[in-house]
């Protein structure tokens, strides 16, 4: 039987929640327009009331990250420490469950920064060279425009055999030990996970041969059928391959780190002449041999800090747009009628990421964001195949469902960055 949307009022509150204000209709479509944006930001700040000690005097870790704080700015929001809600599209074939906690910085405001493309000084490129002695770094001042790029690839294979012996605690020490060396004191470790060696390399600019490690090479000669051969190849990539470790470090802005994902930031709108423009974010690579690989992607230079406790909405009409928005915008998995598609949201997050103006690329805005984060799990059938699909989850935790506009409550393509 089909459901329609259930609001389970078992929230725990931090205080009552705000009264809701009105949602737009689609937010997606309010101005991204910078000037807007901090005029927007700088109405009504919300900062609560620090006690007898000083930002400077809080107590932070050695990335400058704030880690001893009460729950003011959690009061000032009116946010609860969970929601649970339940969402049927009007197909059936979307539920959406949100079991989530609701995940806040321990600060009394979030800051809006204005930053722009920056590049590698000569200092930059003295520390990699002297980091990374046993291995070539490469670097790009501009990669088409899309911001500067360094990278570090160590001149031995990956460790053999496939299962990594060192633990995901003593490679972060390695890691932590490169940005120390690389004096980065304003990055933060905001993501880790295992990963394939194929996986961290595909998409981030390095060619097949740099992680084959293929000794003999399948030759497409050798087969008359190009399907056999991707198959032939593709079994042999897959032995090649062996398990990592990525970090993923980002800036730390007012004591509060840029908030990780996979989004690139390299997405440009069909008739856009804009060169994208990367995200910022260091990803180092730790195998039982050490650091395998170092990537450095599109510096920031942080040009002003626009205040320090940025104007945001009441977490009441975040839930509005979560609510209302987030079935508008998987729509098509409820419009596939091959499928059934659960979704569950596990944590809605309030961090920091970088915007653009459209159609101008050149500087942008860190700005305060909701991410809603989880996973889902699809199956059915296929019309072309004679058994059903079983059911399989996609983790999409370092890939947001929807990222909102902390302070006008717009919807954000993190893809285009704006």
């Amino acid at each position: 039987m089909k459901r329609t949307v259930i609001i389970i009022l078992t929230i725990v509150l931090a205080i009552g929640l705000t009264a809701c204000q009105k949602t737009p209709d689609d937010p997606s479509i309010s101005t991204k327009d910078i000037d807007n944006m901090i005029e927007k930001a700088t109405v009504e700040p919300i900062l609560g009331e620090a006690p007898q000690e000083t930002h400077e005097t809080l107590e932070i870790d050695d990335a400058n990250v704030i880690i001893s704080i009460d729950d003011t700015l959690r009061a000032l929001l009116g946010a609860p420490k969970k929601i649970i809600y339940e969402i049927v599209g009007k197909n059936g074939n979307l539920t959406i469950n949100i079991d989530a906690d609701i995940i806040i910085p321990n600060v009394y405001g979030m800051p809006v920064a204005r930053v722009s493309k920056g590049h590698f000084s000569d200092d930059d490129i003295k520390r990699l060279n002297e980091t990374f002695r046993d291995g070539e770094v490469a670097f790009d001042q501009s990669y088409s425009g899309m911001g500067a790029y360094a990278q570090y690839q160590r001149s031995s294979t990956p460790n053999d055999p496939k299962e990594l012996t060192l633990t995901q605690d003593d490679a972060q020490t390695i890691a932590l030990d490169v940005i120390t060396k690389l004096e980065l004191s304003d990055f933060y470790c905001s993501g880790k996970r295992i990963t394939s060696l194929n996986n961290f390399n595909v998409g981030y600019y390095v060619t097949s041969r740099d992680f084959y490690y293929i000794e003999e090479p399948i030759s497409f000669e050798d087969y008359e059928d190009i399907n056999d051969f991707y198959n032939a190849t593709g079994e042999q990539w897959m032995e090649a391959d062996r398990n990592i470790y990525e970090f993923m470090f980002t800036r730390v802005i007012n004591g509060i780190p840029l908030t990780y994902t996979n989004d690139e930031g390299t997405m440009t709108p069909h008739a856009s002449d804009l060169r994208p423009w990367m995200y910022e974010r260091i990803l180092i690579a730790i195998d039982d041999k050490g650091v395998y690989s170092f990537k450095w992607f599109s510096p920031y230079i942080v040009e002003e800090i626009i205040t320090e406790a940025s104007a945001l909405l009441p977490f009441s009409d975040i839930q509005d747009v979560i609510i209302s928005m987030l079935p508008v915008v998987w729509s098509w998995y409820d419009n596939d009628e091959r499928y059934s598609y659960e979704m569950e949201i596990t944590e809605i997050r309030l961090g920091l990421m970088r915007i653009t103006e459209k159609d101008v690329g050149e500087t942008g805005l860190i700005i305060p964001v909701w991410d809603v984060i989880g996973t889902h799990t699809y199956w059915g059938t296929q019309p072309d195949k004679p058994t059903p699909l079983d059911a399989l989850t996609e983790d999409r935790t370092y890939q947001p469902y929807m990222t909102i506009n902390a302070i006008d409550g717009s919807i954000i393509d993190r893809g285009l960055g704006y």
